[in-house]
């Protein structure tokens, strides 16, 4: 009874490496093709949730008050 429906049906542990805490602040790094020199490395965010159908993070920028779609996000 302590046991997934994942762990019945494959019979192995779930990976939770990827849940990550709602709302925590992080920055979401900016590649250098995407900034000046003199733009910031970084843009302050948070986690808003994950996405329905694929393996992505919802992503709250505080800067431009929008929301983007993250395949990879470190805390």
């Amino acid at each position: 009874l302590n046991h997934s429906q994942e762990e019945l049906f494959f019979d192995k542990h779930p990976s939770l490496i990827y849940l990550k805490v709602f709302g925590s602040l992080s920055h979401v790094h900016i590649g250098p093709y995407m900034r000046n020199n003199l733009d910031p490395r970084s843009i302050m965010n948070n986690l808003v949730g994950y996405d329905d159908h694929s393996k992505v993070y919802k992503i709250y920028l505080l800067s431009t008050k929008r929301i983007i779609i993250l395949k990879v996000y470190h805390l």
